[in-house]
């Protein structure tokens, strides 16, 4: 396995603090034949000089400067210049452990996989580990009907009441692909500027043509999770960009034998979104009046009232209640466990 070429692809943008880690994370890689791209999203801290420094340090490293578009076309970018035989994806904030790319390849090569999933571990500000997410399923290959069947429901969600699978998901950076999958089809990725849940629109885009996916059950990817107090903006335009995502994530399912259960896999996706969007409202310094009319604008969507019409029961049943309010439109209701839901999550943030 040590002659095959894997294509390492590092969105960057305004990471500075965190770039070093990042691609020292990669560079040590056990498994040495990388392919290491970093993208410049025309970033406008010193992450483009850091860029070309660790280029001179590291023969196995490729830099490119583009003009700012987001991190789906920053990704896209990294596609176009990969030539290994299977490609990584790795959030510029995140790191990995020294041997993940030894492992996931691994699997790969044995199993034939156009797809390796795995888990991820969560990380705070002081650099400790508050969550591990390790995949849990019944099987650890699946192939033909099996993918869009059995496995992809519970990767698009799979916190409901019914997912035999827990912890996977479409986020590109718990995944490992094959390049001869994403050349097949000519996958690219959507931008988030269009989609607010790129990963999950993009990934349920290539689940159509994945014929073998193989899960690892270990946790490889670190996320770096920023936990600040939710944010004082309130941002108007938040839940129209979500209903508007929603509408065309939502047209993807059709492709899909088991249309109806991807469709109530996606609606569970997004109305995750309008929760965290509605509690941004709430936690905004806004006058009451203001978040109230505009949640109560929200609850009369029709997309929005579409996704908690079709997003199925929860294994939480906190998030039940919180659905079926709004479900039902008890704005007053819903603003009363969306501001008890706030003031938990800050308390806890600092405490």
């Amino acid at each position: 396995m040590d002659d095959i070429l894997v294509s390492v692809i590092m969105p960057i943008y305004n990471v500075e603090l965190y770039l070093e880690r990042c691609i020292k994370s990669v560079v040590n890689q056990t498994h040495r034949n990388l392919e290491i791209i970093l993208v410049d999203d025309g970033s406008p801290d010193r992450c483009p000089q850091l860029c070309d420094e660790w280029r001179k340090k590291d023969n196995r490293i490729k830099v490119i400067h583009k003009k700012n578009a987001g991190l789906g076309m920053a990704r896209n970018s990294g596609i176009e210049h990969a030539t290994g035989e299977y490609v990584y994806f790795i959030d510029s904030d995140d790191y990995i452990d020294s041997d993940t790319i030894e492992k996931v390849l691994a699997c790969a090569v044995e199993c034939s996989a156009d797809i390796v999933l795995f888990g991820r571990k969560w990380i705070n500000n002081q650099g400790k580990i508050v969550s591990v997410q390790i995949p849990r399923t019944s099987k650890k290959l699946y192939c033909g009907k099996e993918v869009q069947e059995v496995l992809l429901p519970d990767v698009i969600h799979g916190n409901c009441k019914d997912s035999a699978i827990k912890n996977l998901s479409l986020n590109a950076c718990t995944a490992f692909f094959s390049a001869k999958l994403i050349k097949k089809c000519n996958w690219r990725f959507i931008s988030e500027r269009e989609n607010i849940s790129e990963d999950t629109h993009s990934s349920i885009v290539l689940y159509q043509y994945a014929n073998i996916v193989a899960v690892v059950e270990k946790a490889f990817n670190n996320h770096f999770q920023n936990l600040t107090s939710l944010t004082q903006t309130f941002r108007k335009d938040r839940l129209e960009k979500i209903s508007k995502s929603y509408a065309q994530t939502k047209e993807l399912a059709s492709n899909f034998d088991n249309s109806a259960v991807i469709e109530r896999k996606i609606a569970a996706v997004y109305s995750g979104f309008v929760i965290a969007a509605m509690k941004q409202i709430v936690a905004s310094d806004a006058s009451f009046g203001q978040k109230y009319k505009a949640i109560c604008t929200a609850l009369k969507d029709k997309m929005i009232k579409n996704i908690f019409e079709n997003c199925g029961e929860f294994d939480s049943t906190a998030k039940n209640i919180m659905v079926w309010t709004m479900k039902q439109r008890f704005a007053v209701v819903c603003y009363v466990l969306l501001l008890l839901k706030v003031k938990k999550e800050n308390y806890s943030l600092v405490s």
